[in-house]
């Protein structure tokens, strides 16, 4: 399976890129009011309005302003296409998905995990983003050389 791997914050994630459509550098968002919380509004895309996801917010990472070093992920879901806004995209990695238990949250977020040459990553359910419940502030741990950096 081939993933498009990024990072949110100080965590590592992927998609499958077979739901990847395209990778944008970060543009104008137009906040809508009567989106989810962990939605940062729509950007136009072609003359469509495409709803941007703020994985930031969904993983439990905290606020984070718009920047334009960031990226959007363009992804295809069921209920049609959908961006989601990252650090940075790093590149892409064939591996082998290992669903785990430790990885599902009570979000239905996380599929499960993937190795690639130096990490492992989350694998995101791009179906889960619009519908999913945020994680909690400080509910992923993630693990430094010598400590943990966020419990």
């Amino acid at each position: 399976m081939d993933m498009v791997t990024f990072a949110v914050a100080d965590l590592f994630c992927a998609i499958d890129l077979t739901q990847v459509d395209e990778v944008l550098a970060m543009p104008g968002v137009t906040p809508q009011p009567e989106y989810a919380s962990h939605m940062l509004g729509a950007i136009d895309l072609h003359g469509t309005a495409v709803p941007v996801v703020d994985l930031h917010c969904l993983l439990g990472c905290g606020p984070v302003g718009i920047r334009p070093d960031q990226h959007l992920l363009v992804l295809t879901c069921a209920s049609g296409r959908l961006a989601a806004r990252c650090d940075r995209v790093e590149g892409l990695v064939r591996t082998s998905l290992q669903p785990s238990s430790g990885a599902e949250s009570r979000s239905g977020l996380v599929l499960g995990l993937v190795q690639d040459a130096d990490r492992l990553r989350m694998v995101l359910d791009v179906d889960a983003l619009v519908d999913a419940r945020p994680l909690p502030r400080r509910s992923i741990r993630t693990v430094g050389e010598d400590e943990v950096d966020r419990v």
